[in-house]
């Protein structure tokens, strides 16, 4: 609906060959694939030029989500917000292979969630592990 919306042409939404809307055709189906997942609220942050596409909350944990199209994952970002708000774990969404990676960020342990896009839907699951 996205690319009918955009007035994409049928044949470009059919080889996936979004261009520069590439980006928003990851966080629309993100988003679709969250509130499928029973999320009835999405929320996001912005401050400055940093933007988080969303931040979960789980078991009164904060997870912001960084809502990448591609396989390059540098989450400028995700980084400033967990620099501020002192997030322990840190969750990109891409096209990258998954894993969890620690990582020290001032002084204390953090963990970066590399999840694929397709299983957006099941990230409370990935999340509770």
């Amino acid at each position: 609906m996205l690319g009918a919306l955009a007035g994409l042409p049928a044949g470009t939404i059919r080889s996936y060959d979004y261009g520069t809307y590439q980006g928003y055709f990851a966080e629309n189906y993100v988003a679709t694939q969250l509130i499928a997942a029973g999320d009835r609220a999405l929320f996001g942050w912005k401050e400055g030029t940093a933007e988080l596409e969303f931040l979960k909350e789980m078991d009164g944990r904060v997870y912001p989500v960084e809502v990448k199209s591609g396989h390059v994952t540098q989450a400028k970002s995700l980084f400033s917000f967990a620099q501020k708000y002192l997030s322990e774990d840190l969750v990109v969404l891409s096209a990258r292979l998954p894993g969890r990676r620690p990582k020290k960020r001032n002084g204390n342990i953090c963990r970066n969630w590399f999840v694929p896009l397709d299983l957006a839907g099941s990230l409370r699951n990935i999340l509770a592990k």
